[in-house]
């Protein structure tokens, strides 16, 4: 199957640890991820956000993404909302999602994720996702594809936020 510059081309953020960094001293929006979401999105892409984050939590994302000039399709995000393990709810989710890219005769070009579980599961669906892996709120490409459009991208946010 082809897919030509008219299908939509669909990229994956996990929230938590990607987009959003939270822990002991921080809490705080990701730089680098917001920067690669506005140039993905100025680009064409369609954004998707799987989180584990209950339903509940959905305005506070939503605000908090819009305040910082990115637009999420409220039928491209995903929450919880059911109490169980966040990873297996995960895999559920993105098996429902895939069947929806599929149905579109869409593809999704990479996922973004902070949790090495999820991206092994996400790795044996489809073969060509690029899969960028978050430690510390920097990506790294985990797995290569010909579908990795976010590298040079990123290389670029590292320097503008860093300087180097």
């Amino acid at each position: 199957m082809s897919h030509d510059m008219e299908n939509k081309r669909y990229i994956v953020f996990d929230f938590d640890g990607t987009i959003y960094l939270q822990g002991a001293f921080i809490s705080q929006i990701n730089y680098i991820s917001t920067c690669i979401l506005r140039f993905l999105f100025e680009q064409g892409y369609t954004i998707a956000i799987i989180t584990g984050r209950y339903c509940s939590q959905k305005s506070f994302i939503f605000d908090l993404l819009l305040s910082n000039g990115i637009r999420i399709s409220p039928s491209n995000f995903y929450c919880r909302t059911r109490d169980e393990p966040e990873v297996d709810w995960k895999k559920e989710v993105i098996e429902e999602f895939l069947e929806k890219i599929f149905s579109e005769n869409a593809v999704i070009f990479e996922y973004h994720e902070d949790n090495a579980q999820v991206l092994d599961f996400v790795s044996r669906l489809d073969k060509n996702i690029c899969l960028y892996l978050y430690t510390n709120g920097l990506p790294a490409i985990l797995r290569k594809t010909s579908r990795c459009v976010s590298e040079k991208m990123i290389e670029s946010c590292v320097k503008e936020k860093y300087g180097i």
